[in-house]
C-alpha cells in the first residue's frame, strides 16, 4: 500500500536536510513523497532538487509566489495518487518508524485516522509528553481526549489519514492556526480512530519560528477557530461542555501568554480570559491538567503582572501552555 507524505516547505534550508533524511530513510518504503517549495528565497528549494534526483519517489513543487502553508498544503493533497497521507512539517523531523507505526495501527481495524504521539525539542534536549496507552475512539471519545488538556497535537502532524477525509476539506487560506479547524472538521466526519501515545514525531521548537514570532492581531484566529469548534463538538456531545471549555481556555491562554511575553496587553483578551477561568474554576480544580497548570490559571485569574514575571522567567522550562 502506497502512502503519501506532504511536506510544505518555505525558506527551511537550515532544518530541511534533517526532516528528509528522516522521510526518505523510513522503515517503510512505499511512499509517495510530495514536497511543496513555497517560493523559498533561501537555497530550500535546491536542497530539494538534489534529493529528488536521488529518490525517485519525491515529487517535486514549487509555487510561482508565496502562498502560505495552507495553500501549499492543499496542493500536496490535490498530487496525492494514494488512498493515506500524513504531512510533515520542513523543520520538524520524524523517528525512522513512524509510517510504519501509523500504517501498522490504522490496518488493525476500520479505522479512519491512526494518531502517535510527539516529542518537543527544545535546546536539542527531549521532552516525551504523554504515559504510555492505545485506545480505539469513536467520535466523541475523540473529541473528549483532544480537549482533555490536548491528549494529542490538535496538529495535522503526527496523523496518518484515509485519502477521501479531505474529499470536501481544504486547509482554509490566509489564516494562521488553521489545523484547528481542520482537524476539527476531520473528527466530525470520523467513524473510529487509533491512537497510540509512543512518540515517532518530533515537533522542534525554536523561538523566533512561526508558533513564536511577534504576536500580531490574527493570533485572534486561534481563539475563533476554538470557540468555533467547541460550540460544534458541545452541540453535538452536550456532556463534554467541560472539556471544550477547558481546550478553549488553553488556547485563550496562549495567545495571553504571546502577548505578554513581548509586552502587549489586550484588556479584551485578558479580561475574556479571566471570565473563562471563573465561569469553569469547578471543572478546572477538577480535571486531570497537572498541579502546575492548576497553579498557573490561578495565578493568571489574580494577578496577570505577577504571572508575567513568572511566565517570562520560566518560558523556556515550558512552564506555559506551549503551540501544538
Amino acid at each position: 500500500m502506497k502512502i503519501s507524505i506532504i511536506v510544505p516547505i518555505y525558506n527551511s534550508s537550515k532544518y530541511l536536510r534533517k526532516c528528509l533524511d528522516s522521510i526518505i530513510n523510513q522503515t517503510y518504503k512505499n511512499l509517495e513523497i510530495i514536497l511543496i517549495d513555497d517560493n523559498s528565497s533561501d537555497n530550500s528549494y535546491d536542497i530539494c532538487l538534489e534529493y529528488r534526483k536521488n529518490d525517485n519517489r519525491i515529487k517535486l513543487i514549487k509555487t510561482k509566489v508565496n502562498k502560505g502553508v495552507s495553500v501549499t498544503r492543499n496542493i500536496g493533497i490535490k498530487n496525492v495518487t494514494s488512498n493515506y497521507l500524513t504531512f510533515v512539517d520542513s523543520d520538524d523531523y520524524v523517528d525512522l518508524d513512524y509510517v510504519e507505526t501509523l500504517y501498522n495501527l490504522i490496518q488493525e481495524g476500520d479505522y479512519d485516522v491512526s494518531i502517535v504521539g510527539y516529542k518537543k525539542i527544545i535546546n536539542n534536549q527531549e521532552y516525551f509528553l504523554f504515559k504510555e496507552e492505545k485506545l480505539i475512539l469513536n467520535r466523541e471519545e475523540a473529541f473528549k481526549f483532544l480537549f482533555k488538556d490536548n491528549n494529542f497535537t490538535t496538529g495535522v502532524v503526527c496523523k496518518l489519514y484515509k485519502k477521501e477525509l479531505f474529499d470536501n476539506i481544504k486547509f482554509p487560506k490566509n489564516k494562521i492556526y488553521e489545523d484547528i479547524e481542520v482537524v476539527g472538521k476531520i473528527l466530525l466526519n470520523v467513524n473510529k480512530v487509533i491512537y497510540h501515545s509512543v512518540s515517532k514525531y518530533n515537533y522542534v521548537i525554536r523561538y523566533g519560528s512561526l508558533s513564536f514570532s511577534s504576536y500580531t492581531d490574527r493570533e485572534l484566529t486561534r481563539i475563533k477557530h476554538s470557540k468555533e469548534l467547541i460550540d460544534r463538538v458541545i452541540n453535538l456531545y452536550p456532556n463534554l461542555k467541560k472539556y471544550a471549555n477547558i481546550f478553549y481556555l488553553n488556547n485563550l491562554i496562549a495567545v495571553c501568554n504571546k502577548q505578554l511575553f513581548i509586552n502587549i496587553y489586550k484588556s479584551d483578551i485578558i479580561k475574556l480570559t479571566k471570565k473563562v477561568i471563573k465561569d469553569n474554576i469547578i471543572s478546572i480544580l477538577t480535571s486531570n491538567i497537572s498541579f502546575i497548570k492548576k497553579i498557573q490559571i490561578l495565578l493568571f485569574l489574580m494577578n496577570v503582572k505577577l504571572y508575567k514575571l513568572i511566565y517570562r522567567l520560566f518560558k523556556k522550562e515550558e512552564f506555559v501552555y506551549e503551540d501544538n
